[in-house]
């Protein structure tokens, strides 16, 4: 799966913005994740769980909001749906790890 720009870069500034109700530092890291060596991700099957959780506490966060609502990020704006969409593709991919018993391995390129 690739990260699409617009959409992970929407997800940091909504945990930044937002410190005191959303607490995610692994899906934080994950979609600050850019290019290089260093900026690749590693999580082992136990962080994969905990990545879940924080995924389902974003997810749960933007319910509340209009698919069409639009969120503010450097590249333009993108709508609430669009992240939404994201997310739901992200989890989609972290709930197979788990069922499988595996980490992740996230590469910035």
């Amino acid at each position: 799966m690739q990260l699409p720009y617009k959409e992970k870069w929407t997800v940091v500034h909504l945990i930044d913005a937002e410190r005191q109700h959303l607490y995610c530092p692994l899906l934080h890291r994950l979609a600050r994740a850019e290019y290089g060596a260093e900026d690749d991700v590693v999580y082992g099957p136990k962080q994969v769980g905990i990545l879940k959780g924080e995924i389902e506490n974003v997810i749960g966060f933007v319910a509340t909001r209009k698919d069409s609502e639009t969120l503010p990020v450097s590249g333009g704006p993108t709508t609430v749906g669009e992240v939404r969409a994201f997310l739901n593709e992200l989890l989609a991919v972290i709930e197979e790890a788990m069922r499988d018993g595996k980490g992740l391995f996230a590469w910035a390129d």
